[in-house]
C-alpha cells in the first residue's frame, strides 16, 4: 500500500515539474531591467532578471552577474530603471561598436524583440 501511495505522489510531482515552465512567453522569454549607458561602450546595459541559464547559453557568462550590453535596444526602451521583456539572438557583429576597454568587458546580447513589461 505504501508503494502505491508513493508512486501516486511521485507521478503527481513529476507531472507538476514537467508543466512548470509552459507559461513562458515564447515571443518574449526574458525579463530584464534597463540599467543605463555603459560608459565604456556608450551603449545601454541591461540586467536579466530571469532565465539567466538560457542567456549564458546564447551569449556567454558576463563578468558582472547577469549584466550585459544591450545591442539593438529600441530607442523607446532606453529609459534607466525600465523593466522590459525581450527576446535575444545571435549578435550582429557588424553592428557592435568598439569599447574603450577601460572598464570591465561585458558580453553583448543582441535584442531581436522587446517591449515594456
Amino acid at each position: 500500500m505504501k508503494q502505491i501511495i508513493l508512486f501516486i505522489f511521485l507521478a503527481i510531482g513529476l507531472t507538476y515539474l514537467s508543466c512548470e515552465n509552459k507559461n513562458i512567453d515564447q515571443e518574449y522569454p526574458f525579463e530584464a531591467k534597463v540599467l543605463g549607458i555603459n560608459l565604456d561602450c556608450g551603449v545601454y546595459e541591461i540586467k536579466f532578471l530571469d532565465n539567466l541559464d538560457k542567456v549564458i547559453k546564447l551569449s556567454g557568462e558576463s563578468v558582472i552577474d547577469s549584466v550585459y550590453i544591450a545591442g539593438n535596444l529600441p530607442d523607446d526602451l532606453k529609459i534607466q530603471g525600465l523593466k522590459i521583456i525581450l527576446n535575444i539572438g545571435e549578435p550582429d557583429y557588424s553592428k557592435i561598436t568598439a569599447c574603450t576597454m577601460m572598464g570591465p568587458t561585458l558580453n553583448w546580447v543582441w535584442i531581436t524583440r522587446a517591449k515594456t513589461k
